[in-house]
């Protein structure tokens, strides 16, 4: 196993609800419900975006392009840097996990289907001292 892949999988079961992991990993694998994958499996009549009906919906295209949601990912995904116009980066750095999941959770693209996407802060334990 990739040790990149085993440190992902931490941080998503250390750091993420259920439906913020289920939209992650759809995301990764490009089984997202965007209007792509929609189309592919026949559940959609149309690939395109409906946020800016200018490109098929694919996960490129909602993270990185869709013009409809330049001001949220400018505000959410940029302090970042310009690692935040990287798939790679958004989908697999720990430090992307939570500008990653604001974005998507401004955008409102999912509804309420996955529930909150802002990652909080789990508590640390406590030491135990003898």
């Amino acid at each position: 196993m990739d040790p990149k892949t085993k440190e992902i999988r931490i941080q998503v079961q250390a750091e993420m609800s259920k439906g913020q992991a289920a939209i992650y990993i759809q995301l990764r694998t490009g089984h997202a419900p965007l209007n792509k994958h929609l189309h592919r499996i026949k559940a959609k009549n149309s690939p395109v975006c409906t946020g800016c009906d200018m490109a098929h919906e694919t996960v490129k295209h909602f993270l990185l392009d869709c013009p409809a949601y330049e001001r949220i990912r400018q505000d959410t995904l940029g302090v970042l840097g310009t690692e935040a116009r990287s798939i790679q980066t958004l989908l697999s750095h720990p430090v992307a996990l939570k500008p990653l999941m604001k974005y998507i959770g401004r955008t409102g693209r999912f509804g309420d289907e996955y529930g909150t996407m802002e990652v909080q802060d789990r508590p640390k334990k406590k030491k135990k001292t003898k």
